[in-house]
């Protein structure tokens, strides 16, 4: 039997062990997607853009890294994966789906993909942001946040690229 650990966070000795071939009768496989390109690198995984082989739809799957075995699947996933499924606003980035992948230590997270992230944008803009677009973007990422900061979610990676 392929299994996964979870640890709890109040009692990391506590374990609970998940069954990876009921959770791959009830989860679509990252086998639907072709997988573009690498549009991100970080501590939690690789983030490509991707293809649904059915719809053409184009979205953001991102690597959840598992470190080992041993460790289980990292606590900061199940986080995020909790925020992203509570986060429901037009302002912040919507996970579509969980995914599991061929293998024990392959997950994904299907999420909305995003064209550009800010930074990009302000480096290739072949001039300044105007006053009122300025107004319209820092309105937009305010709306983001204070949707997360009335349910208690604090965002700790503010940056222009998120």
């Amino acid at each position: 039997m392929e299994s996964i650990k979870i640890h709890y966070l109040s009692e990391p000795s506590k374990v609970w062990t998940v069954d990876i071939n009921s959770l791959k009768k009830n989860y679509k496989s990252e086998s639907e997607y072709e997988k573009l390109n690498i549009i991100g690198e970080g501590t939690y995984g690789i983030v490509y853009r991707a293809k649904n082989k059915n719809t053409g739809e184009i979205l953001a799957l991102k690597n959840v890294k598992i470190l080992s075995n041993n460790e289980g699947f990292p606590i900061s996933s199940i986080r995020e994966i909790r925020i992203l499924q509570q986060a429901k606003h037009p302002n912040i980035v919507e996970l579509k789906e969980v995914l599991m992948g061929d293998s024990i230590d392959c997950v994904y997270l299907n999420m909305e993909y995003c064209e550009h992230d800010l930074a990009t944008l302000i480096q290739h803009l072949p001039a300044p942001f105007s006053e009122s677009q300025i107004k319209n973007v820092a309105l937009q990422i305010l709306q983001g946040l204070f949707f997360l900061h009335s349910h208690y979610i604090i965002h700790r990676d503010m940056k222009l690229s998120n």
